[in-house]
């Protein structure tokens, strides 16, 4: 689904490599404070932050109409 989203809106293979590359960089944070986070917020706290989420991803990527816009709404 990914190279599809990027080519609709003008981008290559190049700006997809960087699209997923920026994407898994961008979840390292959550992966080492991942104990951390979890003693602070209990479980239904993180589903619902996760659930806004990925509601803000998806309308990113629906109302993109640039590559700026949809790295940014593939960081979510």
């Amino acid at each position: 689904l990914r190279p599809l989203i990027v080519s609709e809106v003008g981008g290559n293979s190049g700006a997809l490599g960087i699209i997923i590359f920026l994407s898994a960089i961008t979840e390292l944070p959550f992966f080492f404070y991942a104990n951390k986070l979890s003693s602070y917020f209990n479980s239904r706290q993180c589903f619902i932050f996760s659930c806004c989420a990925y509601i803000v991803h998806f309308l990113l990527i629906a109302i993109a109409d640039s590559i700026a816009v949809v790295a940014i709404g593939m960081m979510f």
